[in-house]
């Protein structure tokens, strides 16, 4: 069913939108924690359509109110979490699930309205990393969502906690860790918002 699921998904967005995908080719073999920027409600669902079947998702509770969303979760068996991210018992769980398949982070932590200025990151981000042993993937989402309009995916190449060089990994660091992912992915938004222009 999940698979079905899955595919129906993937043909929808295949269907409705021009997918433009970069960087998929360097992307690791083993589970990684995909971290993208998260500007529509529609990004998850974008990454299960592109991304290999071992991938499932981090989300808030309040998500799970509605009731549609609360299908989706089911069906691609995305863990939820408080929306301050104090949530140790989603933590462990999510490091246990990136022994075996990749796991979709938003690490601004809820949907962003600007395009071009990156939310503060959640630490929670690297915290996992390093606990689960995994790189993690900044992405780059691109796109307005409207119907058959392009959607421009990139995945960035990975990066190991221990590539940002902080000596001790505390609070602060694991902070300025999650903010410089970002500010990378925004960076390369905005490179791809006046790539658009210039068409």
């Amino acid at each position: 069913m999940k698979s079905f699921i899955r595919k129906l998904i993937d043909a929808f967005f295949r269907i409705i939108y021009h997918l433009e995908i970069r960087g998929q080719e360097s992307l690791p073999q083993t589970p990684v924690i995909l971290a993208p920027n998260h500007n529509h409600l529609m990004d998850p669902l974008l990454l299960a359509a592109i991304y290999r079947p071992d991938l499932t998702a981090l989300a808030k509770k309040e998500l799970s109110d509605v009731w549609w969303i609360r299908q989706v979760f089911k069906v691609l068996d995305v863990i939820t979490i408080d929306r301050e991210g104090r949530d140790l018992k989603s933590i462990r769980q999510s490091v246990e699930i990136l022994e075996r398949m990749s796991l979709i982070v938003f690490s601004e932590g809820t949907r962003n309205r600007s395009q071009t200025e990156p939310l503060p990151g959640k630490p929670g981000v690297p915290l996992m990393a390093r606990q689960a042993k995994v790189p993690i993937v900044p992405v780059v989402i691109h796109g307005n969502f409207r119907p058959f309009s392009t959607m421009t995916v990139e995945f960035m190449p990975a990066l190991t906690i221990e590539s940002f060089g902080y000596k001790r990994l505390n609070s602060e660091a694991y902070q300025a860790i999650a903010d410089e992912i970002l500010s990378r992915i925004y960076r390369r938004k905005g490179e791809l918002i006046d790539e658009n222009n210039h068409r």
